[in-house]
């Protein structure tokens, strides 16, 4: 059963009748408002009208503050910002070279020294993994496990080293010493046990 809009209109009228009336409570008055829009909700509704649509506030743009991890270049007494295309190239290049004249100083790791170190430390590991017993109990199987160990080491190590030459400079394509010295000490238990063990 529909409602027409003049019966809507009729209650809207005697809520408003009751909100004007001095006699009404408070709690009444506040009572009638309530139904009163709803009641003109449902009439606009009717009549095909859309709600207004609320008004929206214009969004506050924050102003950006510079972070406090954030560099600012300079090149002599210049922001690179105020400078020319030519000026900011030839002070992206002047740092360029200080960088890699500070290279041979620093103290990391090229790609390969890392893995280089990485691959001796793991040899060097399963080799000490390896029971005593095991040793004494077959000699010639463990060392030829052993040789086997340390030749698939240096396999890889040349392998890597021809896959990353043209990635990287000569003096990255170093084994650090500390490899080199446990490559060497794994070749030297290796020999030792060698000539224990076979007679």
């Amino acid at each position: 059963m529909a409602v027409s809009k003049a019966k809507i209109q009729t209650e809207i009228d005697q809520y408003q009748a009751v909100i004007d009336d001095a006699n009404a409570s408070a709690e009444e008055k506040d009572l009638a408002k309530d139904e009163i829009n709803a009641l003109k909700t449902k009439l606009q509704e009717m009549s095909g009208e859309k709600k207004p649509a609320k008004e929206k506030k214009p969004a506050v743009k924050k102003e950006s503050k510079p972070r406090k991890g954030k560099i600012k270049y300079k090149s002599g007494e210049k922001d690179m910002d105020q400078m020319s295309g030519d000026e900011c190239l030839e002070a992206v290049q002047k740092r360029r070279d200080e960088a890699r004249k500070r290279a041979g100083k620093r103290k990391t790791k090229s790609v390969f020294t890392s893995i280089a170190d990485e691959l001796a430390s793991a040899g060097k590991k399963a080799i000490q993994a390896i029971p005593k017993s095991d040793i004494k109990s077959e000699p010639g199987k463990t060392l030829k496990a052993m040789e086997k160990v340390s030749d698939i080491l240096e396999d890889a190590l040349k392998k890597i080293k021809e896959t990353m030459k043209p990635y990287l400079e000569n003096k990255d394509l170093k084994v650090s010493a500390e490899a080199q010295k446990d490559m060497d000490d794994l070749d030297k238990v290796i020999a030792g046990l060698r000539k224990k063990y076979d007679k």
